[in-house]
């Protein structure tokens, strides 16, 4: 897919879906220059999550994503510190 923004957002909705089939319960930052997109809540703790679009490597058996973000494609930041996890969804493959 050639926009990243329009991947991320099909990512997201997915990955709350999932999340919503399995019972959990999701909150979104209220701001959008949070570092993570999403939070749940699991035995009175709060993770958060940042989702991420995911590709099969050459092999068809790996899915891969991009540990960290880029600042108008030149810089790029990890995560550390910032979030939780990473849920990942493989648009190829159509699951989280």
């Amino acid at each position: 897919m050639n926009n990243p923004r329009l991947s991320g957002n099909i990512a997201l909705a997915h990955v709350m879906a999932a999340l919503v089939a399995r019972g959990k319960q999701i909150l979104l930052p209220f701001d959008q220059g949070s570092r993570y997109d999403l939070a749940i809540e699991e035995n009175g703790e709060f993770i958060r999550v940042q989702v991420k679009s995911g590709w099969l490597d050459h092999n068809g058996r790996t899915v891969r994503f991009a540990a960290y973000s880029k600042n108008k494609g030149y810089n790029k930041k990890g995560y550390k510190g910032e979030i939780d996890c990473f849920l990942v969804y493989c648009h190829q493959l159509g699951k989280v």
